[in-house]
């Protein structure tokens, strides 16, 4: 459950408490690799799920999932506020791909914490770069897509607050 003074925040990562909780891939990598791989082939009903560290550099530990030969993005939550945000990223994620702006499809999510001590959540994998990396190797064609960029988050800001989700956050492959 998220406290009441960061309901109206999305990226709220930032100000967490344990703000770089899983920001190093680690041997929790392989604790946690063995339960997730398992709950994603309960997830995608039985489908064969391998999984292995993605390296990311964020404030979650990351995976790539190949399920079925096709390759996903994992995210896995598992920092001490126990919360929902995951599930609430992902429906604001298809809020913001409903409003026109490219995202990841969230093929599934499960922050429930019932069946594994963590949260995670299975997106599309994006065969490209991500902008971070281009800018850190000086590949960024800033200038190039700084109108798109903008155009794409003035989209995404003109999103008005609905308490239902457009699409159901379940298992579509």
């Amino acid at each position: 459950m998220i406290s009441s003074d960061r309901r109206a925040i999305y990226y709220w990562k930032c100000d967490r408490p344990a703000a770089f909780h899983g920001t190093a891939q680690s041997s929790a990598d392989i604790d946690i690799a063995d339960p997730l791989r398992k709950a994603l082939a309960a997830a995608f009903a039985g489908k064969n799920v391998a999984i292995r560290p993605a390296g990311g550099q964020e404030n979650h530990l990351t995976f790539l999932a190949t399920i079925e030969g096709e390759e996903f993005f994992v995210r896995v939550e598992d920092g001490p506020e126990r919360d929902d945000y995951l599930e609430v990223e992902s429906h604001v994620l298809g809020e913001v791909a409903h409003a026109g702006v490219p995202a990841p499809r969230v093929l599934a999510v499960d922050a429930s914490r019932t069946r594994v001590p963590f949260a995670w959540q299975v997106l599309e994998k994006i065969p490209h770069a991500d902008l971070n990396q281009l800018q850190k190797q000086g590949r960024l064609p800033l200038a190039d897509v700084a109108e798109k960029i903008g155009a794409a988050v003035a989209r995404w800001q003109a999103i008005a607050h609905s308490s239902r989700p457009r699409r159901p956050t379940r298992c579509a492959l």
